[in-house]
């Protein structure tokens, strides 16, 4: 239940923020996915009614679902999801599971679920999941920080649902979880030597896994960055159309406006695969140019600014669910939009907010719940 006091430390611009990066996703989504440019409103109707797939509705469908799962997590105690913490990690095991054993299948991998009229990602909640319980295991009093031994318990627990989602193969989210881990150990104060040496393991078990147990196609993905023209016509040509689609925008030469909502060639001459998903910010800076990239990138900013505000005024278990809900928004953002520029690997990970996605989108929503239930809930009366 939810008194006044709580309810008049709900965080207004943190909110908002999320809700503007949602119609921006809206609106390019439905972009990227149309068939042709478009100038007017019956343009856009006609383009609409000719998608084989209406990926506008579904996306307005989802951010309305995202709004009331906010609603319906802020309406509970925050705490209450820590005593859940054993079962939500059992049951975030057992989708993963059902991933792998009947899992669907699609483009060379198999990381969905069909439940009803819904198909689930369960690598997606996993990384709510694994921030809500890592974060109530970090937050007893009975656990210390100290020494590599006090990682063992953490390490075990974070490892089991990375291993089943790199299994997929899903690389993109199973890294999501180092970055949760990292930014949690480091707010618990974890001394520096032991993240240096954590970090080093990790970055040589990620060499081990690159030239021994990842296949060759999965290889060039993820270092095709690096000279995506010497692959034109197959890993490299994604990146290339991208970058097209970012200096079409104006953003090389200083232009402010782009080519115009709903007139970005790239997409809908198909020469960029993936626009709505994985590529969405080439889209972004293609039709709405230095102004919207700039505004997208300061909504993320201003968001885990307000994640932070929380963070530093609410008890341990509230700090540490705040802490990894920022490292999950931060590692997304640097990821996609550096994947956009070819200055990351490509990994499929998504734009939280603007990804076309239920799964996605509903993720990215939950998490923002869990932030603004704790800053409901916090133990101070005001932001500073």
């Amino acid at each position: 239940m939810v008194n006044k006091n709580e309810l008049s430390n709900f965080d207004i611009p943190l909110f908002v923020a999320m809700l503007l990066l949602s119609i921006i996703g809206i609106i390019t989504v439905t972009s990227a996915s149309l068939p042709y440019t478009v100038s007017s409103p019956g343009e856009l109707i006609q383009a609409l009614s000719e998608m084989p797939v209406n990926y506008l509705s579904r996306q307005l469908v989802w951010v309305a679902v995202g709004i009331f799962v906010i609603g319906f997590i802020c309406f509970f105690d925050y705490r209450d999801f820590g005593r859940l913490s054993v079962l939500i990690y059992l049951v975030n095991l057992g989708l993963l599971l059902m991933v792998i054993f009947a899992g669907e299948k699609s483009m060379g991998a198999q990381r969905w679920v069909q439940i009803s009229f819904f198909r689930l990602q369960p690598s997606e909640f996993a990384k709510i999941a694994i921030t809500i319980t890592l974060a109530k295991y970090i937050s007893r009093e009975d656990v210390k920080l100290e020494n590599l031994a006090d990682l063992v318990v953490p390490g075990i627990h974070v490892g089991i649902p990375m291993l089943l989602i790199f299994m997929q193969p899903d690389l993109g989210t199973s890294l999501v979880f180092s970055a949760i881990v990292f930014a949690m150990v480091f707010a618990a104060g974890l001394k520096w030597r032991y993240i240096l040496l954590c970090l080093g393991t990790g970055i040589a078990g990620a060499v081990f896994a690159f030239f021994n147990i990842l296949k060759p196609y999965q290889q060039q993905r993820l270092v095709v960055f690096t000279n995506p023209e010497a692959h034109y016509f197959d890993a490299g040509f994604q990146l290339i159309q991208s970058k097209i689609a970012v200096g079409a925008g104006g953003i090389a030469d200083g232009s402010l406006w782009g080519k115009g909502i709903f007139q970005g060639a790239q997409s809908k001459l198909n020469f960029l695969p993936e626009a709505h998903t994985d590529f969405v910010f080439a889209v972004i800076a293609e039709e709405m140019g230095m102004i919207g990239a700039i505004t997208v990138l300061f909504l993320f900013l201003f968001i885990i600014y307000r994640i932070l505000l929380i963070a530093v005024q609410a008890d341990t278990f509230g700090t540490y669910i705040c802490v990894g809900v920022v490292a999950i928004m931060a590692f997304q953002l640097l990821i996609n939009v550096g994947m956009t520029l070819s200055i990351m690997p490509v990994t499929g990970i998504p734009l939280p907010f603007i990804t076309y996605g239920g799964s996605t989108y509903l993720s990215s929503a939950i998490g923002i719940g869990l932030v603004l239930n704790v800053g409901m809930r916090r133990e101070k009366d005001h932001l500073f």
